[in-house]
């Protein structure tokens, strides 16, 4: 059976891995880009309304997969700690 926990383990945590470097990078990647946009010296510049916008929904994706690991991680802590 512990075998079979492990191999679990694995799977899961490989999951995360994935996850981590694809879904997370892709949102923070267009934060960053949309920051390196964003008119610092102009606050009132119309575009800035456009680039908050697109920063918050990056954001949104962002929060969705670091739920979405948080989840997975738990269920894999709930399953590997159950007594049998």
């Amino acid at each position: 059976m512990q075998t079979k926990h492990i191999v679990a383990q694995k799977g899961v945590l490989t999951d995360i891995a994935h996850i981590q470097s694809h879904d997370v990078r892709g949102p923070l990647a267009t934060i960053l880009g949309l920051v390196q946009l964003f008119n610092f010296e102009n606050a009132a510049d119309p575009d800035n309304k456009v680039i908050i916008t697109a920063i918050a929904q990056a954001s949104e994706q962002l929060d969705v997969v670091i739920k979405e690991v948080v989840y997975k991680e738990n269920n894999l802590r709930r399953t590997t700690t159950e007594p049998e």
